[in-house]
């Protein structure tokens, strides 16, 4: 409490001084621990763009390592201070699947909607696609099949026209997650089989071999 009260009678400018001091001291150093302070001490700095990529870097880290609850304060602090367009995309993107994997459903299509959006401003539509299977994915587990095979759809020409071969996985994996809803099995299987020979990342091979053996 001292120490609050002795920060809040300190002039803004002051502060702002003195947060500059630490974010130099912490700035380069490796860790997370000194990520962190980046972002802490950045952010108060009104270094916003710095702040908003050292959060990104933690969240990712923390996505990777299935540590989701981490992953999503981190996305969070993101975008509290981003303000480019492109890295708005990947930390709502991020917050949205983190979110997802907490069973927090609505307030993840609310992220992917919104990173979706950002993203067709941009004029990405690999990003788009991206995100449209994600949101297929959160639909399929909300039990809103029809919803979920919408967003397939309208990601399948997106995908087509990349030609981009991760994606392609997983819209095969997806494909074949529709079809196993549809009741279609031997369309379902043969799909996630041939998905699991392409360039999957491990969740979405995981969940078409599951299905696959279920």
């Amino acid at each position: 409490l001292v120490q609050d009260a002795i920060y809040q009678a300190t002039p803004a400018a002051e502060r702002e001084r003195i947060h500059r001091h630490a974010l130099d001291y912490w700035r380069g150093r490796e860790g997370a621990h000194a990520m962190a302070a980046v972002v802490r001490h950045a952010g108060l700095a009104g270094a916003h763009a710095e702040a908003a990529a050292a959060a990104l870097v933690l969240a990712e880290g923390a996505a990777a390592a299935h540590r989701e609850i981490e992953a999503e304060r981190w996305y969070s602090a993101a975008l509290l201070h981003v303000a480019d367009q492109s890295m708005r995309v990947l930390a709502l993107a991020g917050r949205g699947r983190a979110r997802w994997r907490l069973d927090r459903k609505p307030e993840a299509l609310s992220d992917l909607a919104a990173a979706r959006a950002a993203a067709q401003e941009l004029g990405d539509p690999i990003r788009v696609a991206s995100i449209l299977l994600d949101e297929a994915m959160v639909l399929d587990w909300t039990w809103d099949f029809t919803a979920s095979a919408d967003r397939l759809t309208e990601a399948r020409a997106l995908v087509e026209a990349s030609g981009d071969a991760a994606l392609g996985g997983r819209l095969l994996a997806a494909t074949g997650r529709t079809r196993f809803r549809e009741g279609r099995m031997s369309e379902a299987l043969a799909l996630f089989a041939e998905s699991a020979a392409q360039p999957l990342d491990s969740e979405t091979r995981l969940v078409a071999l599951l299905l696959r053996a279920y």
